[in-house]
């Protein structure tokens, strides 16, 4: 695989690694920050005869110290594998009310766009319960993940969120950081942040009978924090965007939308079905 900055090659990796399902895991690192790469993908057979594959993808690394939640790779585009979780979520423990600091919890990218549709990775997600719920400096503490170095960006949140009860590993004693979290995902983590409502459960959508995640979606349709579509289904295993996260949670908060008049975000307009919720998710109280 080659990445392309500029018209000139950067870097290219090579894969010896044997295919899981028909798919490769590539990592790239040394990739410089605010840097736009795109990927090309080249088979090889072992006769050594290649084709360049027609698929592309473009990605901007950014540094630790700005966009994305915490700084990180920003947002995965939901489109690899999930893995699925343990079909019993058990509800998790929390540590004093869940109240809003009143900050600024999630932040934009270079050129001044928010990505709305874009989805949220789980070591997103983690850095901002931590930011929201927990303790930011906290650096205490360690993550027993595999796929977790001490080293990684989010190490410090994913081990905050997974000891406070609030996010999950998985079977094979990974966190799955770069994978977008899902909204059947966030419908449990709803759960685990203690949302109930007086009405024990909702009525429910079209797609989520016998779902692993279904007790926690009906749970959290009837408090009102997380509705389905248009056709009445939920889509549980759809990748949360960006737009949908910060509504949801600014549910949690009791956050009101900020209907300022100027944009803090290029890409969202005052008409954006999210533009309030946004707004307020990105600004200090």
């Amino acid at each position: 695989m080659t990445a392309w900055s500029n018209g000139a090659e950067a870097k290219t990796v090579e894969s010896a690694g044997a295919a899981a399902e028909g798919k490769i895991a590539v990592a790239v690192t040394g990739l410089a920050n605010g840097t736009t790469y795109t990927f090309t993908v080249k088979a090889v057979n072992v006769k050594g005869e290649s084709q360049p594959s027609g698929i592309s993808n473009a990605v901007t690394p950014v540094s630790a110290s700005g966009g994305g939640e915490g700084g990180g790779p920003g947002p995965g585009t939901g489109s690899g594998p999930s893995p699925s979780p343990s079909p019993s979520p058990e509800p998790g423990q929390t540590s004093g009310e869940l109240s809003d600091k009143g900050i600024a919890y999630i932040g934009g990218y270079p050129g001044g766009l928010f990505r709305p549709n874009a989805s949220l990775t789980r070591a997103e997600m983690a850095v901002i319960l931590t930011r929201l719920f927990g303790n930011v400096d906290d650096t205490g503490t360690e993550t027993h993940f595999q796929d977790v170095s001490q080293t990684y960006w989010a190490s410090q949140a994913i081990a905050q969120a997974a000891n406070r009860g609030w996010m999950n590993g998985y079977p094979d004693g990974k966190f799955h950081p770069d994978a977008a979290i899902t909204r059947a995902e966030m419908a449990v983590l709803l759960h685990k942040l203690g949302m109930k409502s007086a009405q024990q459960t909702g009525t429910g959508f079209t797609d989520i009978q016998g779902h692993w995640a279904e007790p926690a979606i009906v749970q959290a349709q009837a408090a009102g924090i997380i509705g389905g579509y248009e056709d009445g289904m939920f889509r549980p295993d759809r990748p949360l965007t960006r737009a949908e996260a910060v509504t949801i949670l600014n549910k949690v908060l009791g956050r009101q939308d900020d209907r300022l008049p100027k944009p803090l975000y290029s890409d969202v307009s005052a008409a954006h079905w999210a533009y309030g919720a946004i707004q307020a998710a990105s600004r200090t109280q």
